[in-house]
């Protein structure tokens, strides 16, 4: 502890004296970024959670954690930005444990132990990375990072729960805007996943996404789908750019249709919603429903009450069957990452849409404000989530607990858990705090300092 203190100190020390004065600062935006976050983290309820994380099958990145892996901040992070004119590069490496090392180290301390660090080096970088061109009538990004449709905060088509390998085209029009999206699922299966739906299947998950948005000054509309193509190599028919769920009726593959509604009923005052569907039970498809009606939809409001004093709130609703209509892990509704980390390579499979999969309801309360001019973001979840039942076991239904017409073997339905969720987060130019408690029994505290020095040229 005391060299942690010392090292501690000495790093404070380096960046006070020297950050005004190591490199000159320019005027455009093109820019080598060096960081540094010295951190405190209390966390003495969660530090008991070590190996169950891993296994041979992959992992629910959400359960038990509600995603506090991904809230840590790295050690480090060297950032490469440039631009000319319209076009972008952003490039971001961040120096952290990877994730076997995060969910381990997720325990009281004091700055980083550089022994550990080095053992649990990330290799799975960079998390987050961008090409764009900008130009007055349309965008295009290409890269890794978040992405998020509708002004949910937990949306329940395309979430920004992690970040994404994507392509991305936005055309403006008058009073109307169009996005492409290309996603890529890494693409690696199972043996186990193998065995049970085909060795005839390709290694490959590519998900097309494409959204029309309509504005009528107080009322935004937009009407969507995505196609998820699993187990075989994508086409035109497939990608149907300016198609709403065309129902192709081909094999490996599945599509959902959305559409979202955002209205200002005054000039602080607004409502919204999102509606998102997997499979309807049409007329002409009575005679042979193989799968059941899936569907999700969030309602919410945003009052602000000042420019530093915003409230929302916002209810989610996802039944059984949304994301899982299709047993088979190549159709699914969410994206597969791979991790690589000291203990071998694993798979996290993350919610393309809502935040916490399928069988689901969660009752949101948001309230942003300035405190002596810092932000902080106040938040309070309450998540009711559906389990199952496997070999003795309670788990969470996730994004394998497909519908079983064809499936081996079937887990039982357990009981619904039930959530209380207090998040308090603040980010500042010197300082981010990230504080979560979990049924008044769960509790994790971070607090980074920011150091960091720009070389622009």
């Amino acid at each position: 502890m005391k060299s942690k203190f010392i090292l501690i100190s000495a790093l404070l020390f380096f960046v006070l004296f020297f950050q005004n004065s190591i490199f000159c600062e320019l005027t455009n935006d093109n820019y080598v970024e060096f960081e540094l976050n010295p951190q405190i983290v209390f966390a003495p309820s969660f530090s008991d959670y070590k190996d169950n994380f891993f296994g041979i099958n992959p992992i629910n990145p959400a359960e038990l954690l509600f995603y506090l892996q991904d809230k840590v901040l790295p050690f480090g992070n060297v950032i490469l930005h440039f631009e000319n004119n319209n076009i972008k590069f952003h490039f971001e490496y961040p120096i952290q444990y990877d994730l076997s090392g995060r969910l381990k180290y997720i325990t009281n301390s004091i700055g980083f132990d550089f022994e550990t660090l080095y053992y649990y080096l990330d290799p799975s970088l960079p998390l987050f990375s961008y090409l764009s061109l900008i130009e007055e009538s349309f965008k295009i990004n290409i890269g890794r990072f978040p992405l998020k449709w509708g002004n949910a905060l937990y949306p329940v088509t395309v979430s920004p729960t992690i970040f994404q390998d994507n392509f991305n085209l936005v055309f403006y029009f008058p009073k109307t805007k169009y996005y492409f999206l290309a996603i890529s699922s890494y693409p690696g299966f199972t043996s186990e996943e193998k065995s049970v739906f085909g060795q005839n299947l390709e290694d490959i998950k590519t998900i097309f996404a494409h959204r029309i948005e309509f504005d009528f000054n107080k009322i935004n509309f937009s009407i969507g789908e995505l196609n998820v193509i699993g187990g075989r190599t994508p086409d035109i028919i497939d990608i149907g750019p300016v198609v709403i769920y065309h129902h192709n009726f081909r094999n490996n593959s599945n599509v959902v249709g959305m559409m979202d509604l955002n209205v200002d009923l005054t000039e602080n005052f607004s409502i919204y919603g999102e509606f998102s569907v997997d499979d309807i039970i049409l007329a002409e498809e009575a005679g042979g429903i193989t799968r059941p009606f899936a569907y999700a939809y969030v309602l919410g409001f945003e009052k602000s009450f000042s420019e530093d004093f915003v409230l929302r709130g916002e209810y989610d609703f996802v039944n059984e069957w949304m994301y899982t209509t299709y047993d088979s892990p190549y159709m699914t509704v969410n994206v597969r990452h791979m991790f690589t980390t000291k203990d071998g390579r694993f798979f996290a499979d993350y919610p393309l849409g809502f935040i916490y999969g399928p069988d689901a309801r969660m009752l949101t309360l948001n309230l942003s404000t300035k405190i002596f001019d810092i932000p902080f973001v106040f938040e309070y979840n309450y998540l009711v989530k559906g389990t199952v039942v496997e070999d003795g076991l309670e788990r969470w239904r996730w994004f394998w607990d497909g519908w079983t017409s064809n499936t081996v073997s079937l887990p039982v339905k357990g009981e619904y858990k039930k959530y209380n969720i207090f998040t308090l987060s603040s980010e500042s130019s010197f300082l981010s705090l990230y504080a979560k408690l979990i049924n008044f029994s769960k509790f994790y505290l971070g607090i980074f300092y920011k150091l960091d020095w720009k070389l622009k040229f």
